[in-house]
């Protein structure tokens, strides 16, 4: 990267450029694939190897992320990282959780109020299995917001548990 910033005549000419080819570069995407990408080279052996277009797309997705990393570098963007982790507003949310599950008994045995906002909040791995349908679930979530910081369907869906 180093040999294409230095045919810049001045720092203005080079960041106006990068910045332009940022633009560039963030209207373009390329799914990550789930493998890990190796190439290896054999002087020896003249030849094209065949890859799949999933190998491509992977090695694409490399370069494209390399190369946005190195030029918001160049210009000066720093990244804010966004805390999407699901914290406690009110510690009410235990004792409310805990009439919840008396009432509708939406938690398995196995699985405590506590165990529940453990997982929602990120203290527990532990995989909560529920006694309640999707639609009801999804009613719960949305009268338990107000009691979390960052708290979303969401946010709910990515701890995956």
């Amino acid at each position: 990267m180093n040999a294409y910033f230095v045919r810049f005549k001045n720092k203005d000419e080079l960041n106006k450029a990068v910045k332009f080819n940022l633009e560039e570069l963030k209207k373009l995407s390329f799914q990550r694939g789930e493998n890990n990408i190796e190439i290896v080279r054999d002087e020896d052996i003249d030849n094209t190897p065949d890859h799949s277009i999933e190998w491509h797309n992977d090695y694409s997705h490399i370069i494209h992320s390399h190369l946005i990393e190195v030029f918001e570098e160049r210009i000066g963007i720093k990244k804010v990282k966004e805390n999407k982790k699901i914290t406690i507003r009110d510690k009410k949310v235990y004792d409310l959780v805990k009439a919840l599950n008396l009432k509708i008994d939406f938690l398995r045995d196995d699985c405590s109020a506590n165990e529940f906002v453990a997982v929602l909040i990120g203290q527990s791995d532990k995989n909560i299995h529920l006694n309640i349908k999707n639609r009801s679930f999804h009613y719960l979530l949305s009268k338990l917001r107000d009691y979390f910081y960052n708290f979303s369907i969401t946010s709910v869906a990515n701890t995956n548990k």
